[in-house]
């Protein structure tokens, strides 16, 4: 079994112009792979949840990459969790 570190992860704002329920403004968490970047998008509608890989959604549906998003360390978790 093959564990996912922090630093195999990245964290984006990604758009799609497309006239479709779906588009817009997303969060998505990418995890490279060998040959090609799976994709989670985490407020995308409940019927299309899932990985996905970027390339097929970048070309079908028209995603971009806007801007990443830093990654929380463990201690900035830690820390955060001391105010609940």
């Amino acid at each position: 079994m093959t564990t996912i570190g922090e630093s195999d992860r990245e964290l984006w704002f990604i758009y799609s112009p497309a006239d479709q329920p779906w588009s817009g403004l997303r969060v998505a968490t990418f995890v490279k792979s060998t040959g090609f970047d799976i994709v989670l998008i985490h407020n995308e509608l409940p019927e299309r949840m899932g990985p996905r890989i970027w390339d097929d959604i970048r070309e079908r549906e028209q995603w971009h990459k806007v801007k990443a998003i830093g990654m929380p360390t463990m201690l900035e978790v830690a820390e955060a969790m001391k105010v609940l």
